[in-house]
C-alpha cells in the first residue's frame, strides 16, 4: 500500500493541513513540537483504528475545535481507495 495523500482537519495540532506524497520515498521533518509524530499518528490510526499514543480518542481533537478528521489516498494492488476516520468531541 501507497499513501498519495493526507489530510488532517483538527488532528491534534493540526488545524487543517494536506500533503502528497511521491512514489517511493518521502521525508516528513521539521522542528521539535511541529507536528511530525502527530501525522505518522495519523496513519496508524486510518489504519488501526485506534492510536499508538492514547487510548482516549478525545486527546486526538485539536484543542477548541468540535471535531477531528483523518483522510488518506491510497494506492492497493486493487486500486485507488480512499479512508477516513472522523472524531466528535
Amino acid at each position: 500500500m501507497r499513501i498519495n495523500r493526507i489530510a488532517l482537519n483538527g488532528f491534534r495540532n493540526y488545524d487543517f493541513e494536506t500533503a502528497d506524497f511521491s512514489p517511493g520515498t518521502n521525508v516528513i521533518y521539521g522542528e521539535n513540537a511541529q507536528g511530525k509524530t502527530n501525522a505518522v499518528e495519523a496513519v496508524f490510526f486510518c489504519a488501526f483504528g485506534r492510536s499508538h499514543r492514547t487510548a482516549r480518542d478525545a486527546e486526538l481533537i485539536n484543542q477548541g475545535m468540535s471535531g477531528g478528521y483523518v483522510g488518506l489516498d491510497v494506492q492497493t494492488r486493487a486500486g485507488e481507495r480512499g479512508i477516513e476516520m472522523k472524531l466528535r468531541a
